[in-house]
């Protein structure tokens, strides 16, 4: 079969004439980004292709690995097949007008001539998906995403930084609850009379309490070389608590938690963290450890702790400013680089 018209979009790369292989142009959107679709979990992201370190990708969800084109969406296959498909038919029409000519006559002044009708190609599906609604860039490589819910891996390079990690959840739980806020009074009321704006407050705290308590682990095991033996004499749950984290720190990481955070917002963080284990171990009933915990706190042993809006934000911004000063200490002792440099964008 002869190949030498294609349609737009579409070039021939090699093979043989008996086995062509071919490629298929897919187009980004307005914003540059190319649609994927993870082949594990089935969910869609977006690439801006020239930010990504290899040809190799990540699902920005459930971290399923593989070569750019596993990830192609079902528009993008069907354009391909589209495409294929009409080269096809192009090709044996081309074959067919040959073996016609043979078949053309001329006897004196009358000519006898057979063709096959002349084929124009239909322009190839466009197979973009929906716009972009929330774009993220990835503090080591620099690869440029859109996602359509809570990503824990890049998709250049894997799995997220600690620090990415953190404030990508609390974006997540702050920007649902300011979606709660803008819905019309009905439904905001019904949310609220059920209890649900309540449990979003809750939820905003007790991610603020355990993204400090990841991150610090996480720095630890990263950055101390012999973490895991270190650790294995600790505590499960020696990052709960403030004065193993801090002790953790001092002794192997040279880094004084306290002074890093700021003597302030680190009792602060002591009363959040005592929250979140009241919320997250008793449904919010207040109990005697708690009382021992913030004896300020002016509630009683039985009584349901209260979240206010200001509550849960106030915790949400402590934990943000405190792992960012913790990574720029960090970072700035063995690269110089800080937070600020490269997660303003992210």
């Amino acid at each position: 079969m002869r190949w030498d018209r294609l349609p737009q979009g579409m070039r021939r790369t090699g093979g043989t004439p008996s086995n062509p292989e071919f490629a298929v142009q897919l187009l980004t959107d307005k914003d540059g980004y190319l649609d994927r679709a993870c082949y594990e979990c089935s969910r869609s992201f977006k690439v801006r292709v020239h930010t990504l370190p290899t040809d190799d990708l990540t699902c920005p969800y459930c971290g399923a690995e593989g070569h750019h084109s596993a990830f192609r969406t079902a528009q993008q296959t069907e354009r391909a097949v589209d495409a294929l498909r009409q080269a096809a038919v192009a090709g044996a029409r081309a074959e067919l007008d040959r073996a016609l000519r043979g078949l053309s006559r001329r006897s004196g002044s009358l000519r006898i001539a057979v063709t096959s009708p002349h084929q124009s190609f239909r322009p190839l599906p466009r197979a973009t998906g929906e716009a972009a609604r929330r774009e993220v860039v990835c503090v080591r490589c620099g690869c440029e995403a859109a996602v359509y819910g809570a990503d824990a891996f890049c998709a250049g390079c894997g799995p997220h930084s600690p620090l990415q990690r953190v404030v990508s959840e609390l974006r997540s739980r702050r920007e649902a609850l300011h979606a709660i806020s803008n819905l019309p009074d009905a439904a905001r009321h019904a949310l609220q009379d059920g209890g649900s704006i309540d449990r979003a407050r809750e939820d905003l705290l007790k991610t603020a309490g355990t993204g400090l308590e990841t991150y610090l682990k996480d720095v630890f095991r990263l950055r101390v070389p012999d973490a895991a033996a270190i650790l294995s004499h600790e505590p499960k749950t020696a990052f709960q608590k403030q004065p193993v984290a801090a002790r953790l720190y001092r002794d192997h990481l040279g880094l004084d938690l306290s002074g890093t955070v700021g003597v302030e917002r680190w009792e602060r963080l002591a009363g959040m963290l005592a929250c979140r284990h009241v919320l997250t171990h008793s449904a919010g009933i207040v109990d005697d450890h708690y009382l021992r915990q913030v004896p300020s706190a002016g509630v009683r042993i039985g009584q349901k702790l209260v979240i206010t809006e200001q509550a849960a934000q106030a915790a949400a911004d402590d934990v943000e400013a405190s792992v960012r000063a913790v990574d720029d200490a960090i970072n700035a002792a063995t690269d110089g680089t800080t937070s600020d440099d490269a997660l303003d964008e992210a």
